[in-house]
């Protein structure tokens, strides 16, 4: 709570106890009376000769002069108006039963709720009458007021103000809008901080928050209840709910307390549900019809509760007087003190005025909720400066990572170059191999069965050029189907194997024209480059066919040699045979090998007739 509302609070209290101030000031006019007569039940003025009257004195509350016996008593006093008559007079009636009628020498002057009528309480205010001056007599008159209630209720008669209207009135109505506006303030007040705190659980689930805006809620609906006059319910509920909402109030603020104070302790947290339990219990019992002490005990239960969680709260801040603890003490003690003191006018003063003193306890309960509530949000305000910083860590920290995950990947990323380069280089080292070593080796092997002629000799040089050609395109980015590739090879080497007395047999049906990429027709025209490189090397064949077809869903390209053949569980030197296994691999295709010695060689490749080969 900030320093301009504690200072707006201050001035509220201060103009209330200045109007109570001028209550007690009044001029001279107007004549405060502090005896009547009395006599039980409802006297009309006809009858007020025959009644039988005792003196008593004002205050008179039931409940303390034992007046409880009787639901309804006739006051009478005498008053004296100076002549000449002609000014209209006025009464000022503090406090009263809970419905009354007012006689001024047998002319009715008011009446507050109808007395046979219990949905009606005008116990809790101030009450005016205006006494028109034709109804006066010059000396003594004579007033009587009716009153209906029960001791349930604060029911009974305060002194009376009577005096000229034009200065009596001004100043009840000020006192009484003064209360009223107090009234309203705290309820406002308790209703805007009940809703703020519902609020807030709904959004965190924060349980302080809970227990504030349930207890600022029951609050709320006791000064709104307390404000009535006519009773919107049965007065049984209205009474009920009263005592309800503040043995709610009561129980939860203290627990609250004891929470934002640091003080754990469950058996004294226990004990304020205990008292909760047992001030409903006896309130019910005393709407129900027991006496009315019954529920005063459950009230001064509450009060002893109290009591001892102000004294836990002392001892908390003696051993650790932060801002907070300080805070909750001054705001309980002055509660409790206060409270105190409103309890002992209702119940034990013996003062004369102790029946209508002003009710503190509405207003410092408010400016305790407001202090909970302050403290409340004031570890809201921590709980989310924690939760920034951490936020704010772990923004860094995730920055950290982030700035760890990018130099790793940019590592990553080199090295996978620096992979793929290497892949590359392996594979253009493979490819001349394959292709340019192929190729050479059918020019050297023409170069001796030729004799060197120089035509035999250029053409071979010229398919070297085109294998060198070949392992350049293998970097292009032109796709192509199975059948073409499969032509361009037979185009480019048929010439040359029949020059080296190798004659080729080619049965290759039509394949599925499914667009290969151009590394994968590449890896395929190197693989059959290296299976006849093979032949030519080693296998001192005559012969080789190449077949390929499609059936049964599966696509063959098979070569055929009928050379001297091998052992194939014998370990070789050369790389020949794990090229073409490397290849197959590459190409996503199963490898067949087939081979004896002295029956020639097949290798194979199979695969499925919808597999397409993409780089």
């Amino acid at each position: 709570m900030s320093t301009g509302d504690w200072w707006r609070w201050l001035a509220l209290t201060w103009f209330v106890l200045a109007g109570k101030v001028a209550c007690a000031a009044l001029p001279e006019a107007v004549h405060t009376h502090w005896q009547a007569d009395i006599t039980p039940g409802i006297v009309s003025p006809d009858k007020v000769d025959g009644a039988s009257w005792r003196r008593i004195n004002l205050d008179h509350a039931w409940r303390r002069v034992g007046a409880c016996d009787h639901t309804r008593w006739t006051y009478r006093l005498a008053f004296e108006v100076e002549a000449p008559l002609g000014e209209d007079q006025g009464v000022w009636i503090h406090r009263a039963g809970n419905r009354l009628r007012l006689w001024a020498n047998e002319y009715e002057l008011a009446e507050f709720g109808q007395l046979d009528n219990d949905r009606a309480d005008y116990s809790n205010g101030s009450l005016y009458a205006r006494i028109p001056w034709h109804v006066l007599r010059p000396g003594e008159n004579v007033l009587l007021v009716q009153v209906a209630g029960d001791c349930r209720r604060y029911s009974g008669l305060s002194h009376l103000d009577i005096g000229a209207h034009r200065l009596l009135e001004p100043q009840w109505q000020r006192t009484e809008q003064m209360e009223n506006w107090l009234t309203a303030a705290i309820v406002s007040v308790s209703v805007l901080v009940s809703l703020a705190s519902l609020g807030f659980y709904a959004m965190n689930r924060h349980r302080k928050a809970l227990l504030l805006g349930v207890a600022s809620g029951a609050w709320a609906l006791r000064e709104w209840l307390w404000s009535m006059t006519e009773l919107p319910m049965p007065f049984d509920v209205w009474f009920f709910l009263l005592d309800l909402t503040f043995a709610i109030w009561m129980p939860i603020i203290c627990i609250l307390t004891l929470r934002l104070s640091g003080v754990r302790s469950r058996r004294l947290e226990m004990l304020q549900w205990v008292g909760l339990a047992v001030a409903v219990v006896t309130s019910a019992a005393a709407t129900a019809g027991a006496p009315i002490f019954v529920k005063g005990l459950g009230l001064q239960l509450l009060v002893v509760v109290g009591c001892v969680t102000v004294w836990a709260v002392l001892r908390q801040a003696i051993r650790d007087p932060n801002g907070a603890n300080l805070t909750l003490l001054a705001a309980a003690v002055s509660m409790l003190a206060l409270g105190l003191m409103d309890h002992w006018n209702v119940w034990l003063s013996p003062a004369p005025d102790a029946y209508q003193r002003f009710y503190y306890t509405p207003l410092i309960a408010v400016l305790f909720i407001l202090a909970i509530g302050a403290l409340l949000m004031r570890q809201f305000d921590l709980a989310m400066r924690t939760v920034a910083h951490y936020r704010e860590s772990l923004e860094q920290e995730v920055t950290r990572q982030r700035e760890q995950l990018r130099a790793q990947h940019e590592r990553e990323q080199l090295y996978v170059r620096r992979e793929a380069i290497e892949q590359e280089r392996r594979r253009i080292a493979q490819d001349m191999h394959d292709g340019l070593g192929a190729q050479l080796v059918g020019l050297l092997s023409s170069v001796r069965t030729s004799g060197g002629q120089a035509a035999v000799l250029e053409q071979e040089v010229q398919h070297a050029l085109v294998q060198l050609r070949a392992t350049m395109d293998s970097l292009s980015s032109e796709a192509g189907d199975l059948s073409t590739a499969l032509a361009q090879f037979r185009y480019l080497h048929e010439a040359r194997l029949c020059r080296m007395g190798l004659r080729l047999d080619w049965q290759v049906q039509l394949l599925p024209d499914l667009v290969w990429g151009p590394r994968a027709l590449t890896q395929l025209d190197f693989w059959l480059r290296e299976a006849f490189a093979n032949v030519i090397k080693h296998a001192q064949a005559t012969c080789v066919t190449v077949q390929a077809w499609q059936r049964n869903g599966q696509c063959e390209l098979a070569v055929t040699d009928n050379g001297c053949g091998y052992d194939p569980t014998q370990p070789t030197t050369g790389r020949g045979r794990l090229h073409l296994v490397e290849r197959a691999a590459a190409l996503g295709m199963q490898l067949q090998t087939v081979s004896r010695p002295g029956q020639g060689t097949t290798v194979r490749l199979v695969w499925p007739v919808s597999h397409v080969v993409a780089d």
